[in-house]
């Protein structure tokens, strides 16, 4: 019992630890890396559905589908800030939906 405890709390002063080397790694305007955490969670959404057009253009056909999907994957390494990436890649996740895939 003791030793689990003393397990438990050795644990805890190595979460503690991780927490405040994390919190070191942050610019002072919450950055990482010069990314928001809100524009790294945008790419991340962007590009999952780059993939998931690419997939669909490459099951049904349509190139212009598949063109979309890798300008999705990209264009986020291009745009730091999270509203321009955020207004880009709405756009463009539009455009097969206005235009037609295909």
């Amino acid at each position: 019992m003791n030793d689990e405890l003393t397990k438990l709390l050795n644990q805890s002063e190595t979460m503690t630890n991780l927490g405040h080397e994390l919190s070191r790694g942050l610019a002072e305007d919450g950055t990482i890396i010069g990314m928001s955490v809100w524009g790294i969670f945008a790419s991340i959404v962007f590009s999952v559905i780059g993939l998931v057009y690419i997939r669909y253009g490459k099951k049904r056909g349509p190139l212009s589908t598949m063109i979309y999907g890798f300008i999705l994957l990209l264009f986020p390494y291009f745009v730091s800030d999270t509203a321009t990436m955020i207004a880009i890649g709405t756009i463009i996740s539009a455009m097969p939906l206005f235009f037609g895939f295909g």
